[in-house]
């Protein structure tokens, strides 16, 4: 079996050797990128850890929902010097239903977002 398969691996390493003297480059963004925008979508699923027996009879609920983001990532020195930071700054809505309706409600979170 290995006599077999001993030649493919002269033409691996043929094949493979050109490559470990390339000339590989990497270029940073530019610095004049201003307050880039992003949107990001997430999903969330969890559990309830039954901690006490008073909780036992919702610990077998599955929290699950989801978030649309939209805003700005504010870079400017005026950010900076507030926070010490560079926050978001735009728009959330989420939505997480608790798969209880009766006993853990839903919940609705909409608005204006600086984080």
């Amino acid at each position: 079996m290995e006599g077999k398969f001993s030649n493919y691996r002269y033409v691996i390493l043929l094949l493979l050797f050109p490559n470990l003297f390339q000339n590989f480059e990497a270029f940073a963004q530019k610095d004049s990128l201003g307050n880039p925008f992003f949107i990001g979508i997430k999903a969330d699923y969890g559990f309830i850890i039954p901690h006490s027996e008073s909780i036992r009879s919702i610990s077998y609920s599955r929290p699950r929902g989801f978030a649309i983001d939209a805003g700005w990532l504010l870079l400017g020195q005026r950010a900076w010097d507030y926070c010490y930071c560079y926050p978001e700054s735009g728009i959330s809505f989420s939505f997480t239903d608790f798969n209880n309706p009766e006993i853990l409600g839903r919940s609705k979170i909409y608005g204006l977002a600086i984080s």
